[in-house]
């Protein structure tokens, strides 16, 4: 690949925020599809281990990318909710992002 691209990850206590700058290739409705929010000139997701509600309940977290936010009623899921650490979510939604972002032709570095 000739192309590279840096995936900022920041720490936001029980969550991470990943961004990257964003790509002329890409259509902003394609990153929209992918799950991305766009942010002036930047695309990012947010990663989530778990959160409780007001009640306690354990709320499940994933979506177009693992560790997206997601409601635990969600039957997209396929079977009970099972928490997970924060490393382990974020491991899943960089290693998505990557293959993602490889497939349009990125080299892609965390950082």
């Amino acid at each position: 690949m000739d192309k590279g691209i840096d995936v900022y990850v920041r720490n936001g206590g029980r969550q991470r925020t990943l961004s990257f700058n964003r790509i002329s290739e890409l259509s902003q409705g394609a990153a929209l599809r992918a799950g991305l929010a766009i942010d002036g000139n930047s695309y990012t997701l947010t990663v989530m281990a778990d959160v409780q509600d007001r009640d306690g309940d354990l709320e499940v977290l994933g979506g177009p990318w693992p560790g997206a936010p997601r409601d635990k009623d969600d039957s997209s899921i396929g079977g009970p909710a099972v928490a997970r650490p924060l490393s382990e979510v974020l491991r899943d939604t960089e290693l998505w992002l990557s293959k993602w972002l490889e497939e349009l032709g990125y080299d892609v570095t965390f950082e």
